[in-house]
């Protein structure tokens, strides 16, 4: 199975990506610690940078980088670990520094294919045309996949759409930026669609055409609803990132 580094790796640099949608965003590391920001933007208009730590990282070092690199006034963390007495004492410290914890996410990962092959109940369409891109980023009210990205011979995004009742019922889109592992980015099934299996039949395509591409590992974060629906396709969980806000500007340790 794909070790809790390399994911993380794999979240980072993806989680840059999906940001490009909108603005161009990076991703790099630094020292034991990965920043993603913006890589330019008119004064007043960055986003958040988003920082990301191990369960043992030193805190006075973290804000030692925090204060040389972040090109953003806010920033966001996230804590990745395996080990609970860790993560909770470190939630402790930088709550008592100034951050809020927001929630945990589950680190999760499976071996695309090692697993049998599920053919979906539903149409789930692979997005290879401009027309197809448009017709899910309507649907979903937000760019999910470019023009730049439906080219067959670099599938960096791909994103994949699940109709119903000739209508889009739900999608799904994963990055894949290395050959060791794809990134599922989002899978969203609308509302009137929900509890007909539709996220299963993405997720299972998806996963599937993993395997074809030769990609060994998909990787995501879950939420706690999504959880449930991941473990039951075979995700196993590697680890947690807990997500943390300020309150200040500056972190006192």
């Amino acid at each position: 199975m794909i070790d809790l580094d390399t994911a993380i790796e794999v979240f980072v640099r993806s989680f840059a990506l999906g940001r490009s949608m909108y603005r161009p965003c990076t991703a790099k590391r630094i020292g034991e610690f990965w920043l993603v920001h913006d890589v330019e933007a008119a004064a007043g208009e960055s986003r958040s940078d988003e920082w990301t730590l191990f369960e043992n990282s030193d805190l006075v070092e973290l804000q030692s980088v925090i204060d040389e690199h972040s090109q953003s006034r806010a920033h966001r963390l996230c804590v990745a670990g395996t080990n609970v007495v860790q993560m909770q004492s470190l939630k402790a410290k930088l709550c008592d520094s100034g951050y809020r914890y927001l929630r945990r996410e589950p680190l999760m990962a499976i071996a695309t294919c090692d697993r049998e092959v599920r053919c979906p109940q539903h149409e789930v369409i692979r997005v290879q045309t401009a027309a197809q891109a448009d017709e899910l980023n309507s649907a979903a009210h937000a760019r999910q996949i470019l023009p730049h990205h439906l080219d067959p011979n670099s599938p960096t995004v791909r994103a994949y759409y699940a109709m119903k009742a000739g209508a889009v019922a739900g999608f799904v889109r994963c990055i894949a930026l290395g050959a060791d592992a794809c990134y599922v980015a989002g899978v969203e099934t609308f509302p009137q669609f929900r509890r007909m299996g539709i996220a299963t039949d993405l997720m299972n395509t998806m996963i599937s055409d993993d395997c074809k591409l030769g990609i060994p590992y998909s990787v995501l974060l879950a939420s706690r609803l999504g959880e449930q629906l991941y473990t039951s396709l075979g995700y196993r969980v590697l680890g947690s990132v807990h997500v943390y806000s300020q309150r200040r500007t500056t972190m006192q340790v």
